[in-house]
């Protein structure tokens, strides 16, 4: 009689990957799956990747795939040799066109309602008319935006920003794109007490806060900073002194958040999956002792090709920069 296998034995494998088609010039994780003979999914062991079309993407020992151009891309997968898989992937570029700008000058509450007790204020910083979120010890003070945007071919949100940080507590920037699926519960809020937390829900996108926390490290503590000093090329760069800088947070089609400094990528960080509600522009926080003010806003559509992600290394959760910071 001949014996039977084991039905756990790797019967097959396959290649996961994020929504298509995925946006050439952006890290892209692949996964490896694979299923047993009585169909149960099991990860394998052993996951060799190689491009059959390294002119249209290349990819790396972990999985990590770079589109080089639009195009179809050939991945294989080997389970050691023991199975394996080829998958076609699309890369198209996903294009951008603003949706939004602020200068925070005629008309601007007919487009951004404030919250917070004090209430935010208008100030000007030499020629430009900035956003002061004015929040004190207690609460946030800030405003959103009063529309919401489509984020399914991604989203960016581009802001100019001072943050002038003189003490160990009580001020702060928290700005980003959140998921908002109503509006119906922030209109019932009463826009004074409490925080803007409590009526948006729990559908994170994308958000920008500093300094990390409260207390004397808080300005380099957050973890994209040493990939910050590193994308800048200066390890003296300091964001907390009130000089202008330009931020971008950058959904990216599949979710996952983005952000730049400068025009230079910082981080990327794995999101929840495709967003499918709509993106609402946030910018809060508190001042005591201190202006820290918002500039010149933009919200464009897809993603825009003025920043490079490619710099940027997987380390199992995360795509920062990774090479020796020099001194």
């Amino acid at each position: 009689m001949l014996p039977n296998f084991d039905g756990s034995f790797l019967d097959s494998v396959g290649i996961a990957a994020p929504q298509q088609p995925l946006s050439p010039g952006l890290p892209q994780e692949l996964k490896a799956i694979g299923w047993t003979k009585d169909r149960k999914v099991v990860s394998p062991r052993v996951a060799r990747w190689r491009s059959l079309t390294p002119d249209v993407a290349r990819i790396d020992s972990l999985g990590i795939m770079l589109g080089n151009k639009p195009g179809f891309a050939v991945i294989e997968l080997s389970a050691g040799g023991w199975r394996k898989a080829i998958d076609t992937l699309e890369l198209r570029a996903a294009p951008s066109r603003t949706l939004a700008e602020e200068n925070w000058g005629v008309g601007v509450n007919e487009r951004w309602r404030i919250f917070g007790r004090p209430s935010p204020k208008l100030v000007r910083s030499g020629n430009i008319t900035a956003f002061f979120n004015n929040g004190d010890d207690n609460f946030f003070s800030g405003t959103y935006m009063r529309r919401r945007f489509d984020a399914r071919n991604g989203l960016a949100m581009d802001l100019d920003v001072s943050t002038p940080i003189s003490r160990a507590q009580w001020q702060l920037i928290i700005t980003g794109l959140h998921g908002l699926t109503s509006m119906n519960d922030l209109e019932k809020w009463d826009h004074k007490t409490g925080y803007i937390s409590q009526a948006r829900g729990d559908w994170a996108a994308c958000w920008f806060n500093y300094p990390g926390g409260e207390g004397k490290d808080a300005t380099t503590s957050p973890p994209w900073y040493r990939s910050m000093l590193l994308a800048v090329g200066d390890p003296h760069f300091r964001i907390d002194t009130g000089n202008w800088y330009h931020l971008r947070l950058q959904v990216f089609p599949d979710g996952r958040c983005g952000m730049s400094i400068n025009g230079r990528a910082v981080v990327i960080q794995k999101g929840l999956g495709p967003i499918d509600v709509p993106l609402l522009p946030v910018i809060e926080g508190m001042s005591v002792g201190t202006r820290i003010l918002v500039g010149h806003v933009r919200i464009s559509s897809g993603v825009p090709a003025d920043v490079d992600w490619t710099g940027l290394s997987y380390d199992g959760s995360t795509w920062m920069r990774q090479a020796p910071l020099a001194h």
